[in-house]
């Protein structure tokens, strides 16, 4: 797949001209943004076996504090984070327990409670594709900016989550 395929799919030349920088910028975005996901779960795939999603539900069981506190994390935690829903992110676990990458934990504190963590082949796997999702993020992103372009990118990427999450929040989509 090309980016022809993802490029021109809105139609700007109509609005004003401020809209249509909008327009542009939106486009551009979302246009890199699902590319970007999909070159990099097609890596993954091919190179060490793993769909994104499953990498990011491994490295939340290996990267977050709650897992290095407790080596588990709870469901919830997890569903926030990832931005999933609760039935959605239940079929994502179990299809990693059936993997042998996860199993579920109840948690002591909390009889109601669930957790998942990650197991010894859970580990292996994401290693293997932690490398190479550096090197994929690298080589299609980092590797083409300068540093203060990747500074610069970070910083207005962290103004526009807080905007969204605070958006988020305040409506309490959840």
């Amino acid at each position: 797949m090309t980016p022809e395929v993802f490029r021109g799919t809105m139609d700007a030349s109509s609005a004003p001209p401020a809209d249509r920088a909008n327009l542009s910028l939106w486009q551009n975005y979302t246009e890199v943004n699902d590319y970007l996901q999909l070159v990099t779960d097609k890596t993954l795939k091919q190179q060490a076996g793993i769909r994104l999603v499953d990498f990011k539900v491994l490295q939340i069981l290996v990267e977050s504090p709650e897992a290095q506190a407790s080596q588990m994390v709870r469901m919830g935690h997890l569903s926030q984070t990832l931005k999933l829903s609760p039935s959605r992110l239940t079929y994502q676990i179990n299809s990693l327990a059936k993997s042998g990458w996860v199993e579920k934990v109840s948690v002591d504190s909390d009889r109601r409670g669930a957790g998942v963590s990650i197991t010894d082949a859970g580990r292996e796997i994401f290693e293997t594709a932690r490398s190479i999702h550096k090197a994929t993020l690298h080589d299609l992103v980092c590797g083409n900016l300068s540093k203060s372009e990747v500074e610069f990118l970070g910083a207005i990427y962290s103004r526009i989550f807080d905007s969204i999450d605070t958006h988020y929040r305040e409506r309490s989509y959840n």
